[in-house]
């Protein structure tokens, strides 16, 4: 009785209104929804009681429908503007963090970043929800009241909140309890609705313990509250970003080196640019045989820094090479340091030609022994490679660490699923993942236009991947990528080529690729080859327990000895080209 009541109400108040001109309906709009607002907040608990609040942690369970992926959430908040969520799911923690000034992410390596500065734009916003809601004006927010909407057979009261710069919620209100039932928000990723149910008092207020969010009208995450606190007495400490501390790792060399060290720019005359880069050079009178080192994907540096965890695996390899006597030529990436270039605007064939060009200079060296340069990939790098040999026959061998040889669509549904196995996601739950990426990459394929893709991928991906990846996949690297086929270059390449990966690689999957390479190089007619699967090592040749990449700082070696010293042997055993 009293639903229909209230309704009844409502239904006479909005014959009058739909009388009223314009600029009073509006201003009528504003009052009502004021009105509105207030009693909102006391069904909440009242005014004073939400402005007493000063921390808030809580804890769920978490769900993301479209992958099947669970796990727990806790969240911390500090009036007014900081907040800390850490998500956990199997082997892996994702953190994000706002103090109210500046906001920090977790990576896949399991140290920290920046938070792009939109994501924390919206993210400051959940934060700062409750006292926002409290405090409207303050925050440029205008409510209004938009007149009532049935929802399964229901009719509820819209709140219209809409801010300073355009953007606007609905929050559909319970006229029986003035408790929100849903709100809905209008964003990149189109119609987002929030579903909140499961009311109950927490020390004189009333929280919603279940949460469904449902985007393009398919449910998308679910969050169930298992306990929730106040006034916990939170430490500022804990929402500021963990100082960066330098690990000193056991193998990077210190000076003076048993060997000569210089600084080189040399020209890649394709591409009109200058490539800056070390050589190291073994004392004595030569000619050394020289390899040209390629980086993965990425903004690499010539030593291939893991910035995050302090490895530099080029490095490390450069300095055995050269006590071994190799010369080794190691360069930052084109647009990288201070190589010339623009690094976003290439693909792997353009990289490809500045691994031709380190071949060019290091032939004019006197101390190079012309007969026997090569060189060697790491991960996409390992691709690059072959692309560069196949094009430039005077390339005298290839190394091929953790290279690529599958097609990259291939390859990166293939990565996403060992990781996912890696950290114990379920067989359903990997091929619900599955279906997800090729869905993606048949979408970036299909769309050559760049805000339609970014659009479809966020309704697609929206909360599965960053912004920033969202936007990467309409780069000239990854569109390469995916409609490449090492194979292409592997059957052309006519050297001796070396293929190594460790069987924990769960970034370029060991068996998959390496039964790639070898099927492509005997088809092109090579028989000039060693592949080697490398037992207990990870993408980065470490030693490793599991091979995922939040292990990798945690491990002190930085390249396996075992890998080092076979490199090296097959590199000096190699004849005259």
């Amino acid at each position: 009785m009293k639903t229909f009541l209230t309704a009844f109400a409502m239904f006479g108040f909005l014959i009058c209104f739909r009388l009223m001109p314009a600029a009073a309906q509006e201003g009528q709009k504003i009052e009502e929804g004021k009105i509105i607002l207030e009693k909102w907040i006391t069904a909440q608990g009242g005014r004073d009681r939400l402005q007493s609040i000063r921390d808030v942690k809580f804890s769920a369970t978490v769900k993301v429908i479209p992958i099947g992926i669970a796990g727990t959430s806790i969240t911390y908040q500090k009036r007014p503007n900081k907040q800390r969520t850490e998500i956990k799911l199997t082997r892996m923690t994702v953190i994000q963090c706002s103090n109210g000034e500046t906001g920090w992410i977790s990576n896949l390596t399991g140290s920290f970043q920046d938070m792009p500065k939109e994501a924390h734009e919206q993210f400051k916003k959940a934060a700062l929800a409750s006292d926002m809601l409290l405090n409207p004006v303050k925050y440029g927010i205008t409510p209004s009241f938009e007149g009532l909407k049935s929802v399964e057979g229901k009719d509820y009261i819209v709140l219209k909140l809409s801010s300073s710069d355009d953007r606007s919620t609905d929050h559909y209100i319970d006229p029986d309890t003035y408790l929100e039932y849903k709100s809905v928000t209008i964003s990149p990723n189109g119609e987002e609705e929030t579903f909140l149910s499961d009311y109950r008092e927490i020390e004189g207020t009333r929280v919603p313990f279940s949460t469904k969010i449902h985007q393009g009208g398919k449910e998308f995450m679910t969050f169930s509250v298992t306990e929730y606190k106040y006034n916990t007495n939170l430490e500022d400490s804990i929402f500021e970003k963990p100082k960066d501390v330098v690990r000193r790792r056991p193998q990077v060399p210190t000076k003076p080196y048993p060997y000569r060290e210089e600084e080189v720019i040399y020209e890649n005359k394709t591409a009109g640019i200058n490539l800056a880069a070390t050589l190291t050079i073994p004392n004595g009178k030569g000619p050394f045989p020289a390899v040209v080192l390629i980086t993965g994907s990425g903004r690499q540096d010539r030593d291939e820094s893991v910035i995050d965890i302090d490895h530099k695996p080029f490095l490390v390899l450069a300095d055995y090479l050269t006590r071994k006597g190799i010369i080794v030529l190691r360069t930052d990436d084109r647009g990288v340091g201070t190589s010339e270039g623009d690094f976003d605007a290439a693909t792997a064939a353009d990289f490809a030609t500045d691994a031709e060009a380190g071949l060019a200079f290091l032939k004019n060296r006197p101390q190079v022994d012309s007969r026997k340069i090569g060189l060697l990939g790491h991960s996409t790098g390992g691709m690059v490679a072959p692309m560069a040999a196949a094009h430039n026959p005077s390339a005298a061998f290839v190394v091929m660490m953790a290279g690529v040889g599958l097609p990259g669509g291939e390859l990166i549904v293939e990565q996403a699923r060992i990781l996912a196995e890696a950290r114990g996601m379920s067989r359903e739950e990997v091929e619900k993942m599955a279906a997800t990426n090729h869905e993606m990459l048949a979408i970036i394929k299909r769309e050559k236009n760049k805000a339609a893709l970014e659009m479809e991928l966020r309704k697609k991906l929206s909360g599965m991947v960053s912004e920033q990846l969202i936007k990467q996949a309409d780069s000239p690297f990854f569109r390469h990528l995916i409609e490449y086929d090492p194979a292409t270059a592997l059957r052309k390449v006519r050297c001796p080529v070396l293929a190594i990966n460790g069987d924990k690689d769960v970034q370029v999957p060991c068996r998959q690729n390496l039964q790639a390479i070898r099927a492509a190089l005997e088809a092109g007619g090579n028989r000039n080859f060693e592949i080697m699967e490398l037992p207990g090592l990870n993408h980065l040749f470490q030693n490793a327990k599991t091979g995922l990449p939040t292990e990798y700082g945690d491990i002190q070696e930085t390249m396996s000895p075992v890998a080092l010293e076979k490199i090296a042997s097959w590199i000096l055993k190699q004849p005259q080209f």
